[in-house]
């Protein structure tokens, strides 16, 4: 009779086998999936005269194979995947789970959240771009971030003022500068050329408040800029938005007060070949990209870069010990110790690429041996089943 019994457990085991298989192979499409892998085990023993016969076969574990699964690449910078050990951190406002799917997106509220809309955890950013990765994670809300506008301080331009110019012959140029509150003000350069001396005096306007700033420009007989010895400054007062005054430095000699050769003066008509200056105003976000420490950056309109936060990842002291939760998320568990947060590429975590998602770590040709191997079981134990119902039978027909 025992025999039945232990014919019935080999159908049980290699028909859970055949459970797991199957979803293994059901996922093989699924990001950042992790096959299963069943190991069997005997049941204790009972003992007989002459030695202990087995009383069949259970399933001892159904275990996560935590190995790397391949990267394809994606068109989108906030889909991830992590090279190495650790997982995504993802929340869903009370309670925080684990995956390794990093398909991300911005939701309306700007932040970055899987397609069950769970937000990931990370660490933002201050307003100057700096990160502080040792308090605890929060939610990564970086879509709405803006870059506040800077007032300009300093411009420079590369100009040349023709020195075969006859006297009282006049040149303009105009560049836009920025106020505190990114306002755009015209700025304007008038200056005549006084041949008696060699130079060229120049006076500033604006297109906004009243600009106060003039001075002259003396160059050698190589074209080269000999005067003023220290950069003039220009200011801008009574701007109509209500912005602080402005005080722009002209650029034009170096450290040693000597000229960096932006101002010339050669016989070539004048001209203004460059210019430059170092304000901006309100910029909003245009795209972001992550570095291999899940750094987030932000493009701005105003053309300006910055840190918004960092991606958090996860590890565990065994991983093999988390919870299933479906959707490829995991919760910890006793088993699995507690989660050790920290950012990429440290404490034993992996690094994070961007524009890439891991694929199921899923070998179809390994999971069709599996399968085999199990059909055969299960049919091996069925064959035990009805042999041993021949025998009762053969047993019972004895009386007859």
């Amino acid at each position: 009779m025992t025999s039945l019994f232990s014919g019935l457990s080999g159908l049980d085991a290699n028909g859970t086998a055949l459970e797991v298989i199957g979803n293994n192979v059901a996922n093989v499409n699924t990001v950042g999936f992790k096959a299963s892998e069943v190991v069997f085990e005997d049941v204790l023993a009972a003992t007989v005269t002459g030695g202990q016969v087995g009383q069949g076969v259970t399933v001892g574990s159904i275990s996560p194979v935590f190995t790397q699964g391949a990267f394809e690449n994606t068109n989108s910078a906030t889909d991830l995947a992590i090279s190495g050990n650790g997982f995504f951190v993802v929340s869903d406002g009370v309670a925080k789970s684990y995956t390794r799917a990093g398909q991300f997106t911005f939701d309306a509220q700007g932040n970055l959240v899987n397609p069950q809309g769970l937000v990931l955890q990370g660490w933002l950013a201050t307003p100057a771009g700096v990160i502080n990765t040792t308090g605890q994670a929060t939610n990564l809300s970086v879509g709405s971030a803006t870059s506040l506008p800077s007032a300009t301080t300093s411009f420079n331009l590369g100009l040349n003022l023709d020195a075969q110019a006859t006297n009282g012959q006049t040149f303009a140029t105009s560049l836009e500068v920025f106020d505190s509150k990114g306002g755009k003000v015209t700025v304007t350069l008038n200056l005549t050329r006084y041949s008696a001396n060699n130079e060229w005096d120049w006076t500033a306007t604006s297109s906004n408040g009243t600009a106060t700033g003039s001075g002259s420009l003396r160059f050698d007989a190589n074209g080269k800029l000999i005067f003023p010895t220290a950069e003039p400054t220009i200011s801008v007062a009574g701007l109509t938005n209500g912005a602080n005054n402005l005080a722009l430095t002209w650029d034009m000699l170096d450290a040693n007060g000597a000229s960096n050769g932006s101002v010339t003066s050669f016989s070539s008509a004048s001209v203004l070949n460059s210019q430059s200056q170092n304000g901006y105003g309100v910029g909003f976000l245009q795209g972001v990209s992550v570095d291999d420490k899940g750094v987030i950056s932000g493009v701005f309109s105003n053309g300006q870069n910055r840190a918004l936060g960092q991606v958090a990842l996860a590890d565990f002291a065994s991983p093999w010990g988390l919870i299933s939760l479906g959707q490829g998320r995991y919760a910890a568990s006793l088993a699995s110790g507690d989660a050790a947060v920290g950012p990429a590429a440290g404490g034993g975590r992996g690094t994070i690429s961007s524009g890439a998602l891991e694929l199921a770590n899923v070998d179809l040709a390994t999971e069709f041996v599996k399968m085999i191997t199990a059909q055969r079981g299960f049919q091996a134990n069925s064959r035990v089943i009805t042999t041993t119902d021949e025998v009762l039978t053969e047993v019972i027909s004895l009386k007859r």
